[in-house]
């Protein structure tokens, strides 16, 4: 397994043509482990989209459940499909979640660095020769890691140049200059976990979320151009956006987001 990683590294810098097909490569930075997705063959630098799961699951099922390089973009990109921090709360419970700023309750550890993981996850692909020079990098994140992706724009979003928030908002408050990010925000209009007039959450009571608009008008407040998209009949959970948007527009959520981040 090592040396065929190492052999697929090689490969990845060296240079050449893309050939049909994704290719998953399992990689680690920090000890916690992703996968990389990419056109199989593909080599040298490419943009790069961090693809952050929700709270409780994992980057495997991010990577199922959001297969944006089989939506026959001609633009070749990479996917790096990432899970949160898993750690033991206070109150002993056993926790999978992003540190975002309010998630999930009392149970986020301040002390979880989710900014500097992301960051090592950038650094490493960039060491690796794999991410494009300049502002090729987008963030996508579902629910939690919505919301983690929102932390991660506002706080060390200058290579950044779009992102897509899929049934989740703004956590925090104090964002930085977004001149030229572009974000969209989809969430299904029966999510009640992230209500789209906002409010508390289903999930945690103690969660008290802006409305998708709202948090769309605080990224427009720092300079970036945003669209929320409310899905009719849609609940919260990706598999739900994705039949309601195949239903009524024909078009499924990676398809829909793909599109969006890489416009032809």
């Amino acid at each position: 397994m090592i040396a065929r990683l190492a052999a697929l590294i090689c490969a990845l810098v060296a240079g050449g043509p893309a050939l049909a097909g994704t290719e998953v490569l399992p990689m680690s930075v920090d000890g916690r482990g992703f996968v990389l997705a990419q056109p199989e063959g593909a080599t040298g630098p490419l943009p790069l989209v961090l693809a952050l799961a929700e709270a409780g699951s994992d980057a495997v099922r991010m990577q199922r459940g959001l297969p944006l390089l089989d939506t026959g973009r001609k633009t070749a990109f990479r996917v790096a499909y990432l899970g949160a921090s898993r750690f033991v709360a206070p109150d002993g419970r056993r926790v999978t979640a992003w540190n975002d700023g309010v998630c999930c309750g009392s149970g986020i550890r301040p002390e979880v660095d989710d900014l500097g993981y992301l960051a090592d996850v950038i650094a490493h692909l960039d060491g690796l020769g794999l991410v494009a020079p300049g502002r090729e990098i987008a963030v996508v994140g579902h629910s939690n890691g919505a919301q983690m992706a929102y932390r991660l724009v506002c706080a060390k979003g200058a290579r950044v140049f779009a992102l897509v928030a899929l049934s989740g908002g703004l956590a925090v408050r104090d964002c930085g200059p977004l001149q030229g990010l572009r974000a969209l925000g989809l969430s299904g209009t029966e999510d009640d976990r992230y209500p789209p007039e906002g409010g508390p959450s289903a999930f945690d009571p103690r969660i008290l979320h802006d409305s998708p608009q709202a948090a769309g008008d605080s990224l427009a407040a720092a300079g970036a151009s945003f669209r929320w998209v409310p899905v009719a009949g849609a609940g919260h959970a990706m598999a739900s956006l994705d039949r309601r948007l195949s239903a009524t527009t024909g078009t499924g959520l990676a398809a829909t987001v793909a599109e969006f981040l890489f416009p032809e």
